[in-house]
């Protein structure tokens, strides 16, 4: 099955490619010395590639060009302030003069990494002809995803509800399908129609043709694990509480670092403090129990963002019942409020990146309904998670909360530090998209 790395890799590469390109050709216009510009330069290319995958254009769903080319002159913008910012405090000894040669700099990577972003939506190279064969809810929601996006590896060739067909129509839908490296087929092996025309698509493999299971292409594309696909046999192949010691220490290092950063931003806490003063009386902190790593009862800090202290709310409740506050509606969507969580890093209840943590009586609701909810507390839970930034609300609902569990599935089953560094910066995004809305 082809993976959507050689296609990641290329864009990535091709940026790096027309970033220097874009040096070299200022070097060269300008007469400069390299051996002076290069490492400042090296910087902002860095930022630059950064900010592209922050903003979204590695994301495996291809956007409009105009949106593409929104979000490149964004970017360059953004880094464009920051490295005249960087050239006047770290480079001002030497003698670089930032402002012309910054100019020429970010005016041809922009002509030059727009091209190349039109070229990839224009032309969609390397892309794959997919078939899909199978039923139920996984099935729908792959054929829904591929009619309301377009992929930027795989093309929706056609689709086939095995529950709609006969045997013996769905053998002729295979025939039908061209011998072709570019096509890929998606099957259901658990289907009793698939098992009975196994000896047909075996003899096909000989011919060319390419087969991958229904559930691992789902959770290639859909990043995130089918519900219907769990029982106690996954959980004991996939999920183990151990990781790798290199992940481990990574992790620890990186969650410290950042809480170290972010504490001086405490000082803001008696400004927020004094603006809810003014909107009416209530506490400034609420703790409420939440279920911590193996199902441990942890408090976690945080800034009241609602009229009331929304201790004991029930899942599913109207926001209606318990409004977001004026200060809540700034503090809210800039993650503010949970600056406080921070202590509970330091304190090891929580980690920087995890599933988020559930309130301890909503979890015992659920717990009723979803028989594997209690399994996404094998690992710590985090400040951000898959979950959140993949999902745009919180869950208030049962078949949300599925959506939800399935995200948190694909993260304890995939955990790593690229994963890690993934989530991060894709919360960064997250925030600046709320923000601006």
């Amino acid at each position: 099955m082809k993976k959507s790395k050689p296609i990641q890799i290329m864009q990535f590469l091709g940026d790096i490619f027309f970033f220097y390109s874009s040096f070299y050709l200022m070097i060269f216009i300008r007469n400069l010395s390299y051996e002076t510009h290069i490492w400042p330069f090296a910087v902002v290319i860095f930022a630059l590639l950064v900010g592209n995958y922050i903003i979204g254009l590695y994301d495996r769903v291809a956007q409009d060009y105009k949106v593409n080319l929104v979000r490149i002159l964004m970017v360059h913008s953004i880094v464009f302030v920051f490295a005249v910012l960087l050239f006047y405090f770290f480079f001002s000894r030497l003698s670089i003069n930032p402002r012309f040669n910054l100019f020429l700099f970010f005016s041809f990577s922009f002509i030059f990494t727009s091209a190349w972003r039109y070229i990839f939506v224009r032309y969609r190279p390397l892309i794959q002809n997919v078939y899909i064969f199978g039923t139920g809810e996984d099935y729908s929601d792959l054929v829904e995803y591929f009619k309301k996006n377009t992929d930027k590896y795989y093309r929706l060739a056609k689709s086939v509800d095995l529950e709609k067909m006969f045997v013996n129509d769905v053998q002729k839908e295979f025939t039908n399908i061209p011998k072709d490296d570019d096509n890929l087929i998606v099957i259901d092996t658990d289907h009793s129609k698939i098992k009975l025309i196994k000896e047909y698509l075996y003899e096909s493999l000989y011919y060319g043709s390419k087969y991958v299971e229904l559930k691992d292409f789902f959770e290639q594309v859909m990043k995130r694990i089918p519900l219907g696909q769990i029982d106690e046999l996954w959980f004991l192949t996939y999920i183990q509480k151990s990781s790798k010691p290199g992940y481990i220490f990574f992790k620890k290092t990186f969650d410290l670092l950042f809480c170290f950063i972010l504490l001086p931003t405490f000082i803001i806490f008696p400004i927020v403090k004094f603006f809810m003063m003014l909107e009416g009386p209530g506490k400034f902190f609420i703790q409420n129990p939440r279920l911590g790593m193996l199902g441990k009862i942890i408090k976690i800090p945080k800034i009241r963002n609602r009229l009331h202290d929304d201790a004991g709310v029930k899942f599913g409740a109207k926001s209606q019942d318990n409004p977001v506050s004026k200060v809540g509606s700034v503090i809210k969507p800039t993650r503010i409020d949970e600056l406080p969580q921070i202590i509970s890093v330091l304190k090891g209840d929580l980690s920087l990146i995890g599933p988020r943590p559930e309130f301890k009586h909503i979890a015992d609701d659920l717990c009723r309904d979803l028989p594997y909810f209690m399994m996404r507390t094998l690992v710590k839970p985090g400040l951000s998670g898959w979950a959140q930034i993949n999902q745009d609300y919180v869950p208030s609902n049962l078949k949300e909360t599925k959506l939800k569990l399935s995200y948190d599935f694909y993260y304890i089953k995939n955990r790593s530090i690229a994963l890690e560094i993934q989530i991060f910066l894709k919360t960064i995004r997250t925030v600046l998209s709320r923000f601006g809305s």
